[in-house]
């Protein structure tokens, strides 16, 4: 924190500024007052983390070396219920960055505390057309940091629903994607058209270029904004337990 102190005049114009940093650390006492309140306003939270919203019948395997260098079972159902969340506007693929997700849930019952805890950041659905030039080119982002230690890579990698690809990493960052498909499982893939457009659903985080996913701010007929990730996969998780979610092909790197 710190002190600033500004000067203006009367044509609102700063004519002379001091300030310095205010370190915060054991030396200031906590205000007794304050943190009765915060205790006050913490109680229903607290109440409300430890609600059962759904039960896992597996591990939801959101570990760190996992989520930003493969499929993962978890990225799989945080897609899956992005695309469920939005099917009134028509989603068609949801993708969603590894780095996203902090946490992993072992099998059993799901509280609403381990839901904040995996999707920790509040950020919110967007949904909107882009081209399937720009959702490959996406995809290339998406593998672009992946390390030789899984620890390391970035956390653009992408979690994806509504669609599949392949990729071999040993060419360079940029010409890694090899074939791209869209559909599910169930319902069967088709070859992505470059010139085609598809509705898409992502992170608002994502489209407003974080992680370097600067070509979504290509997408048209923008919607949404007002649901947060983590209230979108409590609601998908109460309707649909018990979840099983699995690693079924939706993303195979040569490496």
């Amino acid at each position: 924190m710190g002190d600033l102190n500004l000067v203006f005049n009367s044509r609102g114009e700063i004519t002379s500024w001091d300030g310095e940093p205010v370190f915060v650390d054991k030396k200031i006492t906590e205000d007794a007052l304050v943190a009765q309140k915060l205790a006050e306003l913490a109680k229903p939270l607290e109440e409300l983390k430890k609600q059962i919203i759904g039960k896992t019948t597996v591990e939801l395997d959101g570990r760190r070396a996992v989520v930003r260098n493969q499929e993962s079972n978890l990225g799989n159902l945080v897609a899956d219920a992005m695309l469920w969340y939005t099917r009134r506007d028509k989603t068609q693929i949801a993708i969603a960055n590894g780095g996203g997700i902090r946490a992993s849930i072992k099998p059993g019952d799901i509280s609403y505390s381990q839901v904040l805890e995996t999707l920790p950041f509040g950020n919110r659905l967007v949904q909107f057309d882009l081209t399937g030039y720009d959702i490959q080119e996406a995809f290339e982002n998406g593998i672009s940091d992946v390390k030789d230690d899984p620890e390391a890579s970035g956390g653009r990698f992408v979690q994806v629903g509504g669609i599949k690809f392949s990729a071999d990493l040993k060419k360079p960052a940029g010409s890694r994607i090899s074939q791209v498909q869209v559909g599910t499982a169930e319902s069967g893939y088709k070859l992505l058209e470059k010139d085609a457009v598809y509705r898409i659903v992502t992170l608002d985080f994502m489209y407003n270029g974080g992680d370097g996913y600067k070509m979504f701010k290509n997408g048209e007929n923008l919607r949404g904004g007002d649901v947060p990730q983590e209230m979108m996969l409590i609601d998908y998780i109460k309707d649909h337990q018990p979840i099983s979610p699995v690693v079924e092909g939706r993303i195979s790197l040569l490496r």
